[in-house]
Order: C-alpha cells, then structure tokens, then sequence
C-alpha cells in the first residue's frame, strides 16, 4: 500500500513538472512574458468558477488587442491548480479567508460539505447563496496573492533559465572557433 501511495505521489510529481516547468524552461521569449502568463493563469486559477481555461484564453485576446502579451501556453497551465479534486477544499479555504477578513465566524468544514450531497453544480449554487460574500472575497485575496508571487518566482526563474542558456550558448560558440 505504502508503494502505490509513493508511485502515485511520483507520477503526480512528474506529470505537474511536465505541465508546468517543462513549458517555463522552453519558452524562448522575454521572462516578463513568462512571468504575466504564470500570474494571469493563476489569477484565473484562483477564481472561484469554472471554465478558467476560457477565461485566460479571452483575457489573452484581449490583451492582444491592447499590445499586452503573455504565454498563453504558460497561462493555461497554470489554471490547473485548481481541478475537480481541489475545488471543494480551496472553496473551503476561501470562505475562511473571507470570514476572516469580513470578521465573521465560520461554520464547520462537514456543514459546507453537506451543501454537496445533492452534486457540485447544486453544491456550489447553495454556497454561493449562503456564502456567497465571503468566498469572493477569500478568492480574491488568493488570486492577488498567488498571481503577485507568481510572477516574482517564475521571472526570477525564467531570467536564471535564460542566463544559463546564454552562458551555454557562449561556451559553445568558443568551442566552434577553439576546434
């Protein structure tokens, strides 16, 4: 049991850096323009509805129209942190958040819980109706948050990653004219 439960962590591990780093260490262009793409993929990652591909992918056309560019790629793939599997945990988290900040008392985890026995579309109309508020309001610290740090970590990543490229580029250039 113990075995399965390391595989399937392992393959979690390798299909996220798959998804997420692979694209970062690829891409070619300016690091700004990785950086906005992890921020705006995570800014719609964090918001608390469905369909965040389609939004990034509109806000994208947008951008354009305003000669504001990002990886789109990047910014798609952000927007898997939160899936079918996160979303009642991180809508959980947000209503604490916003309760906190709204200085509200919060009902227990097993009370939200039971606004999902009847499905998720049910669910989450019941808690937006009765929590609606402090969900937004959670969601929107998280989305500011993670979208700003975002896109510190990956710029200074995306400059390391070009740094390196470009000492590589010049050792192999000084091998062509040594040979």
């Amino acid at each position: 049991m113990c075995k399965k439960i390391k595989n399937y962590f392992n393959n979690l591990y390798r299909y996220c850096y798959l998804k997420l780093i692979i694209p970062i260490k690829k891409e070619r262009h300016n690091p700004k323009y990785i950086a906005w793409g992890t921020a705006v993929g995570l800014f719609c990652g964090f918001t608390p509805i469905v369909w965040q591909m389609n939004i990034v992918l509109l806000i994208w056309f947008i951008a354009r129209f305003f000669k504001f560019y990002f990886s789109l790629p990047i910014g798609l793939a952000w927007t898997w942190v939160s899936n079918s599997f996160t979303n009642l945990p991180l809508f959980y988290l947000y209503y604490i958040t916003g309760s906190f900040i709204m200085g509200q008392e919060t009902g227990g985890y097993n009370e939200f819980i039971s606004f999902f026995e009847n499905g998720l579309m049910e669910g989450i109309k019941q808690t937006f109706i009765f929590w609606g508020k402090p969900i937004i309001l959670g969601s929107f610290a998280f989305m500011m948050f993670f979208s700003i740090t975002g896109y510190f970590i990956s710029y200074r990543y995306a400059c390391k990653l070009r740094d390196n490229w470009n000492v590589k580029k010049m050792k192999n250039k000084l091998l062509e004219e040594v040979l």
